[in-house]
């Protein structure tokens, strides 16, 4: 019995962190901008998602040693 309420305790706790990734995931997503149909203001866009991008990777790389 303590097994299993273990196991639940368990699935509970990932199920709670993956919830919470999922809630900043849906807040990031819905603050993006919509592209815009003028090319200049495109390749802004495309540069700006870049360096997100590149934030993104290295604050994930850092993650990896905590």
């Amino acid at each position: 019995m303590d097994e299993h309420v273990a196991n639940v305790q368990d699935f509970q706790s990932m199920l709670s962190a993956h919830s919470d990734w999922l809630s900043g995931a849906e807040q990031t997503i819905a603050s993006f901008k919509y592209p815009s149909k003028l090319v200049d203001r495109v390749l802004q866009q495309i540069d700006e998602h870049k360096v997100g991008q590149a934030i993104f990777t290295h604050f994930y790389f850092l993650k990896q040693f905590y």
